[in-house]
């Protein structure tokens, strides 16, 4: 792109135009931007468009059916990525010279927690009325540092980056089946697996080495995996505290020397990003919460299966 004469240095772009920028140059498509910032695709089309013109450089050329950046474009990114920081931790910084429990608070939890999670949440509003809970249920871990959330409540194998906050219990896992089946369809149940997006997880690589066979069924979620077992599919991985309080769900054993717990390293963390940690809206989500999870820890961690107890 040739450079124009009137051309606006990219040091006066607004930081809406950066963000999209950043965004296309991560997801490497349109659409993919345009999903995360919650846009029309012809929309940050049309802003990355006129940010070139504006500026007199081309950022993205096109490759296949995608975006790359140009070396150019190499060059903002490295500093648009260090604006984005510094903006983000400002951010957290204003939230954290908070002295008063009140404002919104948003939380990101995976759906097998709920149950647990939102009585902690009543309680903790009957006590700050003034305290908004934003919850957001989703498989997908937010980024506390990038501000998609202020507080996490998830089973991990470690804490990410910078997050800090509470060790709540070690999770068990097993494998389960329905309830009340007879010998034949027991002899007849397959494995179901989970998706790639989980498959890292500890408990989902010992259950991977028990090599059980194919699976002919995947699952990208822990409550999927939970409904698809209840349907009779077959038998899978499920941490204890979402199955064992289900009468219709049974621990299973796929073969004679088989036990049914699963060695993992996942742990349930209430997790901050560390600037978060002079806020009061989130010193008084996080010491009213806690206790009240670390009182369930005997939930999280299961009672280990009769095999295990003979080992």
């Amino acid at each position: 792109m040739k450079p124009e004469a009137s051309a606006t240095p990219l040091v006066e772009q607004n930081w809406d135009d950066l963000r999209i920028f950043l965004a296309l140059a991560r997801a490497g498509t349109l659409s993919g931007a345009a999903r995360q910032l919650g846009l029309h695709h012809t929309t940050a089309y049309r802003r990355v468009l006129a940010m070139e013109q504006q500026s007199g450089v081309q950022l993205f050329e096109r490759a296949g059916l995608g975006y790359a950046l140009t070396q150019a474009g190499e060059t903002l990114f490295v500093h648009a990525q260090r604006v984005e920081e510094e903006l983000y931790a400002a951010s957290r910084s204003l939230v954290g010279h908070d002295q008063n429990p009140s404002g919104i608070i948003r939380v990101t939890t995976v759906y097998s927690l709920l149950d647990v999670l939102l009585p902690c949440i009543e309680s903790l509003q009957s006590e700050c009325p003034a305290l908004r809970v934003d919850l957001d249920v989703s498989p997908m871990a937010r980024d506390l540092e990038r501000r998609e959330a202020d507080v996490a409540l998830r089973p991990t194998d470690g804490p990410p980056g910078k997050a800090v906050g509470r060790r709540i219990a070690h999770v068990r896992w097993a494998i389960f089946r329905k309830a009340r089946l007879g010998r034949g369809k027991l002899q007849g149940l397959q494995p179901l697996e989970y998706s790639a997006d989980l498959a890292q997880l500890s408990a989902l690589v010992s259950y991977k080495r028990l090599r059980l066979g194919g699976a002919r069924l995947s699952l990208s979620s822990v409550p999927a995996m939970r409904e698809a077992i209840l349907a009779g599919q077959g038998f899978g991985p499920l941490p204890c505290y979402y199955a064992e309080c289900d009468p219709r769900l049974a621990r299973h054993s796929p073969g004679d020397a088989c036990d049914p717990d699963l060695a993992t390293d996942s742990e349930l963390w209430l997790l901050i990003h560390g600037d978060l940690r002079t806020s009061a809206r989130i010193r008084a989500f996080i010491d009213h919460v806690a206790p009240r999870l670390v009182a369930q820890r005997a939930l999280f961690e299961g009672a280990p299966s009769e095999a295990s107890s003979k080992r």
